[in-house]
């Protein structure tokens, strides 16, 4: 009874922290958006429900999560961002096994937790090496804002949340020009529904 007991406390536990060193049968790689890269889950520290840590040090962390459209988290909790965007930025290319102008296919929202970087926290950025008309022309819609495919009431939402901000460079600034503003509204609005490349 002793011993039954005891596997269903681990099994509860195992629902919602998993050592990912138990799972052997995970294929090597994954194959996201036509770009072919090590499979996160397989080389993850842990899991978390959904989500796989795959790096942590006291400076950055990464986090795949494959339920918020395959997204990879990087969350900068150094006040030097910059330096530090710059380091996750390459320890992730050398995670996943690929190059910089295959990484900017892939959903990598890189952002701060710190509060006590004023300047950066709770903002979305890109990877900084793709560039703002390269990664553009890579994406099939730009003002498909969290690439879900489509442009929906999502990528609205998402432009109004930062609307006013300028000197930026995320996927909400939807036409490039470092602003968010009624022009990235009136696009998305435009192309709402759509799947194909929007009408700039």
């Amino acid at each position: 009874m002793k011993n039954l007991f005891l596997l269903l406390i681990i099994f509860i536990l195992g629902q919602s922290y998993v050592p990912i060193m138990a799972q052997t049968t995970l294929p090597d790689t994954i194959v996201i958006n036509q770009i072919t890269i090590n499979n996160p889950a397989k080389i993850a520290l842990v899991k978390n429900e959904n989500n796989f840590l795959i790096f942590d040090n006291p400076d950055y962390q990464i986090v795949y999560m494959p339920d918020s459209k395959n997204e990879f988290l990087v969350d900068i909790k150094n006040d030097n961002f910059n330096k530090f965007r710059l380091d996750a930025q390459s320890k992730l290319l050398e995670i996943l096994g690929t190059t910089e102008s295959d990484v900017c296919w892939l959903y990598v929202v890189i952002t701060s937790t710190n509060r006590g970087d004023t300047t950066h926290w709770g903002k979305n950025f890109e990877p900084s090496f793709c560039f703002r008309h390269q990664s553009r022309r890579l994406r099939d819609n730009s003002t498909d804002v969290n690439i879900d495919d489509t442009t929906n009431i999502l990528d609205y939402a998402l432009v109004l949340i930062n609307y006013g901000k300028s000197n930026v460079d995320i996927s909400e600034d939807v036409n490039g020009d470092n602003m968010i503003n009624s022009r990235d509204l009136s696009l998305v609005l435009k192309n709402l529904g759509t799947s194909s490349s929007p009408q700039l």
